[in-house]
This record gives C-alpha cells, structure tokens and sequence, in this order.
C-alpha cells in the first residue's frame, strides 16, 4: 500500500515496494520540463553539476559527465518527448538506479512526477530523499527562472 507524505517546496513522496516517487507542480510548460531533463546544459544547473548526455531515443547510452569525468553510465529505456522519460544509471562496480520522469501537462503548467527504484535497497527512503529533494528543489527554482 502506497502512502503519502509532504515535503519541501510544494513536492510531495509517495512509496511503495522500495520505489519511491516525488511529485511537484511547474508554472513551466511540459516542453520546458522536457528540454530541462534531456539538455546537457541544462542538467547541470540542477544535478549537481553533472551533465547527461544522451540521444534519448529508447536503448541509447547515457553518460553522466563532471568536468571531464564520466562517473555514471546508463541507458534510455522509454523516451515520449514531453511525457515520459525513464532510464537506468549505474557507477562501475555498483546496482543501477532506475529513474522515471512523468509529465502531465496542466492548464497552469506542468505536474511533474519522479519515481526512483534502487536494484538493491539502500539505507531507505531517508537517504534517497537527502539525494533527491534538493535535485527537485534545484529543478523547480531552475524551471521557475527561465523567461516566459
């Protein structure tokens, strides 16, 4: 059974079976949101500084680059341009992470959704929320900025 709970800046978490999932809600269209997720630029401003990298077409390679490092490496599992974006990311040596980003677009905006879903458990949802909220938070201030 699912449950729910508030967090920070308007986003909420909801979990079930080791998957947990943050929602928020964007003034930001769900073309912007999209181009926020998939632009390498882009990512960096809210993704401690990493940039991916990617075709984001289903089965493409993900790299993950800090400066002129690539410390994670995955793969696009479903690319729907403006709704749908899930891939897997993975350190050498360590469990892929499975990340889904669901946009819904609103009259206002967009809604979006993040579901995260570890191969093994990790110390639970407290460690991915430390990860994770502060991307979310980084996200949201950087879609809030963008011009009209």
């Amino acid at each position: 059974m699912a449950f729910r709970e508030p967090h920070l800046d308007g986003a909420t978490a909801f979990g079930s079976d080791g998957a947990r999932t943050f929602a928020f809600f964007t003034s930001a269209g769900a073309f912007e949101v999209w181009s926020a997720l998939t632009d390498h630029e882009q990512t960096t401003k809210y993704l401690y500084g990493m940039s991916l990298h990617s075709e984001w077409v289903p089965d493409a390679e993900i790299q993950v680059r800090v400066q002129d490092q690539v410390p994670l490496q995955g793969q696009v599992l479903c690319a729907w341009p403006h709704r749908r974006l899930s891939y897997f990311l993975h350190a050498p040596d360590a469990s892929p992470v499975y990340l889904t980003w669901l946009i819904r677009p609103h009259p206002s905006g967009a809604v979006c959704r993040l579901t995260i879903d570890e191969a093994e458990e990790g110390d639970g949802s407290v460690d991915l929320e430390d990860v994770w909220l502060p991307i979310l938070d980084a996200l949201q201030r950087h879609l809030a900025s963008r011009p009209a």
